[in-house]
């Protein structure tokens, strides 16, 4: 299976391209266009990542910087398997529950759209509830606001929750 992944329509737009869940190609598009945080469609990076060859194998690009910073693997730098962290995942859905893939006009690859349409008035409404909320330190109030607008939304369960800085609290402020 081939996936090309794409960042695009704000800043730091980019590709990437994953072959057998092997990574081929990640590529930001202002390498190409010199403007850092451009916005856009990563026309660019996309063209580069499907000219891509064979699949990097991220074990062997890690030994090779090691090898490159004049050091020895494993033994003067371990590589060192940590596992999942919080919220990473080893499959990615293609085509969420609410949504329909059709094809493009470009062999293998398909055109995602939503099943239903949205009301973007009524989007905007619960987005500026969302903000307020979020203004206003109400916390539980606001998850509850992102579910509403996000249904597939799931607040990580069995982690305190952390309460951010005040505005004036943070540095720059």
């Amino acid at each position: 299976m081939v996936i090309l992944g794409i960042n695009a329509y704000h800043g730091d737009v980019s590709a990437v391209l994953l072959r057998d869940g092997e990574l081929v190609a990640a590529v930001a598009d202002e390498r190409f266009r010199r403007v850092k945080h451009w916005t856009g469609f990563p026309r660019e990076a996309v063209h580069t990542c499907l000219e891509m060859g064979e699949p990097i194998c991220p074990l062997e690009m890690a030994r090779n910087v090691i090898r490159l910073s004049g050091c020895v693997p494993e033994e003067d730098i371990p590589i060192t398997f940590v596992g999942l962290r919080p919220g990473e995942k080893l499959s990615e859905e293609l085509v969420g529950s609410e949504e329909m893939a059709d094809p493009s006009g470009i062999e293998g690859i398909l055109r995602i759209h939503p099943t239903s349409s949205l009301d973007p008035v009524h989007l905007r409404q619960q987005v500026a509830r969302l903000e307020a909320l979020a203004a206003q330190g109400e916390s539980q109030a606001a998850v509850a606001q992102l579910s509403a607008i996000v249904p597939t939304f799931q607040v990580q369960r069995g982690k305190a929750a952390s309460s951010p800085p005040a505005l004036s609290d943070r540095p720059g402020t």
